[in-house]
């Protein structure tokens, strides 16, 4: 396999066989084989030594909003050759902070998160693990679910949670009556685990 590079990207020869990628495109593969490497090797244990030794909450695992964008940080960072992956991870640590994913929410706000957006939530604060049931918007409520057990079922899902849960769970077909009383605490969406723990 050959290169050749030209004003506005490289030519990949391979026999007969010509490929030409933008930078724009090279920079885009570069970061899927980053994105590989964090999934398979020591970041994960990283990672997992970080939510072990409490530097980062229980809840990180299935919190993808926050890996996706400290995986993007610490891409960046290495794209930029700045560090190394070790030096980089903790640079992007420090500047993506997991509090940003954590939500405070009005009733209002939480109702519309879940059913208009058809995300499911769970409250740290009072263990609720609430999910839009049905399309007339009643919501299921599964609570007391404690933060260990929410990090294994994020990890035996394959999904939703729901689906580990099976039957249980309270439906309110007129979701105020939940919400009026339940508008507090800290809201993370719950998806399922990016990593084992």
């Amino acid at each position: 396999m050959n290169y050749e590079i030209k004003e506005e990207g490289v030519n990949i020869i391979e026999g007969e066989k010509i490929i030409f990628l933008t930078f724009s495109e090279i920079t885009d593969i570069s970061r899927e084989v980053d994105k590989k490497i964090y999934y398979s090797s020591d970041l994960v244990y990283f990672i997992n030594d970080l939510i072990r030794a409490e530097k980062l909450p229980k809840t990180a695992i299935f919190n993808h909003d926050y890996f996706n964008d400290l995986l993007n940080k610490y891409s960046d960072l290495r794209m930029a050759a700045e560090c190394s992956w070790n030096e980089c991870l903790e640079k992007a640590l420090m500047n993506v902070n997991y509090n940003d994913y954590c939500y405070e929410m009005t009733a209002e706000e939480i109702k519309k998160a879940i059913i208009d957006n058809k995300t499911d939530y769970y409250n740290v604060n009072t263990g609720d693990y609430v999910f839009c049931y049905n399309e007339d918007g009643a919501i299921a409520v599964y609570s007391n679910i404690s933060i260990d057990d929410a990090v294994r079922i994020s990890s035996e899902c394959d999904t939703y949670w729901a689906d580990t849960l099976g039957y249980g769970g309270y439906i309110y077909d007129k979701p105020d009556e939940y919400f009026k009383n339940n508008n507090s605490g800290v809201w993370v969406k719950a998806q399922k685990a990016i990593i084992d723990i």
